[in-house]
């Protein structure tokens, strides 16, 4: 794979989370009247976008297989495959547990807020 195929996945995830992270904030800012909008956010990508934001000139079902496999293991990222091969790729409903039964689950979730907030981090 291309070094450009990395560079498009990251920018895709970050572009989701950052958005996912705004719709967050906002809805936290809001008066809620039951309309709430959902904060998740999603995008579809075809070949289109792959051969435009990578410099490809065919883009072959092993890329889209790559790029699908790359994005799925971003944290925060959920990707399905459309029949027209086409990639969709939506952020995970954030798990707002704030109550905890043990220690050890306390700390499980400090581990994933550390690890999301690290995913979000746009020094890195």
């Amino acid at each position: 794979m291309k070094p450009e195929d990395d560079e498009f996945v990251d920018s895709v995830a970050s572009a989701l989370l950052r958005v996912r992270e705004a719709n967050v904030v906002r809805s936290s800012h809001s008066i809620s009247f039951g309309d709430e909008q959902p904060v998740e956010a999603s995008v579809v990508i075809d070949r289109e976008a792959i051969r435009n934001n990578t410099g490809r000139d065919k883009v072959r079902d092993v890329v889209i297989d790559s790029i699908s496999e790359k994005l799925e293991r971003k944290h925060g990222l959920e990707v399905t495959r459309t029949t027209d091969n086409k990639l969709v790729v939506k952020t995970v409903p954030m798990h707002r547990e704030s109550e905890f039964k043990s220690f050890d689950k306390l700390m499980d979730g400090a581990i994933r807020a550390k690890k999301y907030i690290d995913d979000c981090d746009p020094d890195e």
